[in-house]
């Protein structure tokens, strides 16, 4: 003959159980964020000026291009950059540009440093165009839209 104590037994047992699966899933990283994928920029410059150098990073995961996502661009400290970000194309690649005619003339070696923050999705990543830019007096070239 069946009790009464039988029953809330076997739902204690199976409340036991499940959370016995449930720790096991959460163990194995089953429920965990998923890590970022890894990403490359690589960067080239083309010209040396006037007007300006034009400077291209491409952004890529496991090889594809990524589109709309934004890369910062830094120049060492000077001033000559006309972009301070742009956003990739659905090539993965992103511009700006740089002229000597906006940084008090400083003719010279010039690093610029493009960067991708990365986001939950992609991990971080940069690259640096080396160049040496050459003066001018040509006006300054409009902001792209």
């Amino acid at each position: 003959m069946r009790t009464n104590q039988s029953l809330p037994l076997a739902v204690i047992a199976a409340l036991v159980l499940n959370a016995a699966v449930a720790s096991a899933v959460i163990a194995r990283g089953a429920l965990a964020q998923a890590e970022p994928m890894a990403t490359a920029l690589s960067c080239a410059s083309e010209g040396s000026g006037p007007p300006w150098v034009m400077i291209t990073a491409r952004l890529t995961a496991e090889g594809a291009p990524l589109a709309d996502q934004r890369i910062e661009w830094t120049a060492g400290g000077r001033s000559g950059l006309i972009e301070d970000s742009s956003e990739t194309d659905a090539s993965g690649d992103a511009t700006a540009r740089f002229t000597v005619i906006y940084d008090g003339g400083d003719q010279g070696d010039v690093v610029v440093t493009a960067t991708f923050a990365g986001n939950d999705s992609y991990a971080s990543s940069s690259c640096e165009a080396r160049f040496h830019a050459y003066g001018g007096t040509l006006p300054r070239p409009p902001a792209e839209p």
